[in-house]
């Protein structure tokens, strides 16, 4: 008899938790449909009446406020002679547009393509040439209307060198390019340098960011050119010293000499060796 009840209290159990099982299953798959649901409204929706050609209405008639954290990843080179800095830039650029708001239960962000939403006219004002973007840009969209463009790039800026310096101040200056004075930097916009940041030619002395006003930043970088030795670009071979000129890429002649010096230190090295054999 015991037994007999043992059994059905177990059976009920078990067919409890089946049908709990069951219920969050479909509770579950509801929510993902719900999901689905409105975020297929949301892209509708929002962008039915969107004009990315027009500013945001936000702030009319003053200027878009435009937060950038410009992050300096690495220093590919600073050309001391043709006056080029060489760098990879990361930029997160966030500015309000509550044209794209929306009312948000299950769906707080979405992501869009760049050409879908009005975007700051952001460029490089020293730019020596057109930045390089390493990945296509995508702008993520909250429900708030704040969009967030994540860009990285390699960025080529006019640096005024002095070639007889070791050290050489060279600056990163964004700004925009509408004529009628649509957007300007706000108070939060920050250069920084990445904290793992590591340079075997060059060595950041000083990092910081000039203001000259809300429509133009400068990120002024004071450089100082590594000794060859330390950063090991040379060594000792044999009873030579093995080193390079940094500067040969513009002079030929240097390049050659280089060239020869190595090639009369390792055949040396290779004469040491066999006289060393030989006895």
């Amino acid at each position: 008899m015991k037994g007999e009840r043992l059994t059905a209290v177990l059976l009920l159990a078990f067919w409890a938790a089946y049908i709990k099982i069951g219920e969050c299953q479909s509770d579950r798959s509801n929510l993902a449909e719900k999901f689905q649901e409105e975020a297929g409204q949301i892209y509708t929706t929002v962008f039915h009446k969107y004009n990315e050609r027009v500013r945001p209405p936000d702030f009319y008639p003053n200027p878009v406020p435009v937060e950038v954290h410009a992050s300096l990843i690495h220093i590919r080179g600073l050309d001391v002679i043709k006056q080029e800095l060489e760098s990879i830039m990361d930029l997160e650029i966030k500015w309000q547009d509550t044209r794209l708001a929306w009312y948000a239960n299950k769906v707080v962000m979405i992501t869009v393509e760049l050409a879908r939403v009005w975007r700051p006219s952001l460029v490089y004002l020293n730019g020596a040439n057109p930045p390089s973007p390493l990945y296509e840009p995508k702008v993520t969209i909250n429900s708030e209307g704040m969009i967030t463009m994540n860009r990285r790039e390699i960025v080529t800026t006019m640096c005024h060198t002095s070639p007889r310096n070791a050290s050489q101040i060279c600056d990163i200056t964004l700004g925009f390019t509408s004529p009628q004075r649509t957007e300007l930097f706000d108070n939060l916009t920050r250069f920084t340098v990445t904290p793992d940041f590591t340079n075997h030619r060059w060595d950041i002395l000083a990092a910081e960011m000039d203001n000259e006003d809300d429509e133009a930043v400068r990120f002024v970088l004071e450089l100082v050119e590594l000794d060859p030795q330390r950063a090991g670009f040379g060594g000792k071979n044999c009873s030579g010293d093995v080193s390079y000129d940094f500067h040969s890429a513009s002079n030929p002649v240097l390049v050659f000499s280089g060239v020869r010096h190595l090639g009369v230190v390792l055949i040396a090295c290779l004469l040491s060796r066999v006289f060393v054999w030989k006895h």
